[in-house]
């Protein structure tokens, strides 16, 4: 569709005329597309999105050649050439196959060269078909320290944040779900998880440690050293990290509301001076 726009506004004289060229293509794609063309249901999908665009975002996305795509491994050679290199996702957990399921998980397994983050990461965007990425790049001297994918052991490091509300019936019945501040649902049938959700959402909007989640987590008759029940939250915190579930919030330091002396929930003075401009 890219192509088609940049043809029919390439003897356009003035970015207005451009922009009338490019609806003007953007109508013959909407009404014209033969029905044999095996292409039309997609393309007539991304036409009904461009019609829509302002046109700032139509001439920056089709006419000025910016955002063009391109593979993962292109974008690495631009970045090199810039002097970065390439981190990973913003969003980590979509880095690892298994958030996609159990069969992508073992072929992408079976397929990946190992330690080879690009190519894992190419083999992954084709069996998902992802779309776009938001990455994440450090200075080149730095790409020695990069993990050719998340390191799940490092789970323990972090701090935990969400706002979850446990599903309750009318009857009072406690069921295995919670709801998200969005009004998401989130479907874990997994005991630990689900007290470690509880944990977590009775702290919000305060975060709790790896540490805090094992003790208030662990029964009475257990000791407090028990290896077993530290290794079962990392292994539960795992899966809650995998599925990406929306709303759980981490990060290496605690939050900031765990600092504030105020006996009663409000803005923190920097998000409220934020606000007021």
């Amino acid at each position: 569709m890219q192509a088609a726009l940049q043809l029919h506004s390439s003897l356009a004289q003035t970015p207005a005329e451009q922009l009338d060229s490019a609806r003007a293509m953007l109508t013959f794609m909407s009404l014209g597309l033969a029905a044999k063309n095996t292409l039309s249901e997609p393309m007539r999908e991304l036409v009904k999105h461009a019609e829509t665009s302002s046109d700032l975002a139509l001439s920056l996305r089709y006419l000025q050649g910016l955002n063009e795509l391109c593979y993962l491994l292109d974008f690495h050679v631009m970045a090199a050439g810039a002097g970065f290199a390439y981190v990973g996702d913003l969003l980590p957990h979509t880095e690892i196959a298994g958030y996609y399921g159990g069969d992508v998980e073992k072929l992408h397994n079976a397929i990946c060269p190992d330690d080879n983050k690009l190519l894992g990461q190419q083999y992954l965007d084709f069996a998902v078909g992802r779309s776009h990425r938001f990455s994440l790049l450090v200075p080149e001297q730095r790409a020695k320290d990069i993990l050719p994918t998340p390191d799940l052991e490092r789970l323990t490091h972090f701090h935990w944040a969400g706002s979850f509300q446990r599903d309750v019936t009318n009857e009072g019945y406690v069921a295995n779900a919670h709801y998200s501040g969005s009004g998401g649902v989130v479907n874990i049938n997994h005991d630990l998880v689900l007290n470690m959700m509880d944990v977590i959402s009775d702290a919000w909007p305060h975060s709790v440690s790896f540490d805090q989640l094992v003790f208030n987590t662990r029964a009475p008759e257990y000791d407090k050293e028990d290896k077993q029940h530290q290794q079962d939250v990392l292994d539960a915190l795992t899966m809650l990290f995998r599925s990406g579930i929306d709303g759980l919030h981490f990060s290496q330091e605690q939050g900031r509301y765990n600092s504030s002396s105020s006996t009663s929930v409000q803005l923190l003075p920097c998000v409220a001076a934020f606000i007021a401009g």
